[in-house]
């Protein structure tokens, strides 16, 4: 019996560290990298960041505080999992720094309220870059995330600088890949 009581106190110490390092972890921009196992694969950030929120919401110690299995954890889950399916077809497709062949949007590049390529892309509580008009109308309807659906922390919005500037360099190089045929079709009509 004694040695039960300790193998739980020891499950539970464990247990508080691995919740302490994820929740510090929460805390540093991309620094999930010492919580994340090598062996899941390529994660992207929000993502990570969603799941992990959910299990630290799992973990609650009160019964009462934790998340419900049929309404929150389980089509939380199936949406990370849509969304990390998607991530791992946006891999496949051409980096976003080049346009896409055909004229095509890449993904990332586009908010995933408007479905419109974003201007001025902001991060939200939740992890997920959205156009800032766009979740500042949500947030000022809803506290809730537009893509778990769960409650924002809090309704400060960080600019995606990185994302912005990917954006930009995308567009100057769509543009100059337009100028480019006429110039050529120009070219070819004085022979």
């Amino acid at each position: 019996m004694a040695r039960r009581d300790a193998n739980k106190r020891d499950g539970a110490v464990v247990a508080r560290q691995v919740v302490s390092i994820v929740e510090a972890a929460r805390q540093q921009p991309l620094g999930f990298g010492p919580c994340i196992d090598p062996r899941a694969g390529s994660w992207p950030a929000a993502e990570a960041v969603a799941f992990a929120d959910l299990g630290l919401r799992c973990v609650e110690y009160r019964r009462q505080d934790r998340p419900d299995l049929r309404t929150v954890i389980l089509p939380t889950l199936m949406q990370l999992k849509q969304r990390t399916l998607l991530y791992e077809q946006t891999e496949e497709r051409p980096q976003p720094q080049q346009p896409v062949p055909g004229g095509g949007v890449p993904p990332m590049f586009l908010c995933p309220i408007t479905q419109d390529v974003m201007d001025e892309p902001v991060v939200a509580a939740d992890g997920y870059t959205y156009e800032r008009l766009a979740i500042q109308e949500w947030v000022a309807r809803s506290r809730t995330s537009p893509l778990t659906n769960m409650p924002l922390a809090h309704a400060q919005l960080v600019d995606n600088l990185t994302l912005r500037s990917a954006i930009k360099e995308w567009r100057e190089q769509a543009a100059q890949q337009q100028r480019r045929p006429q110039r050529d079709a120009g070219a070819g009509a004085g022979w």
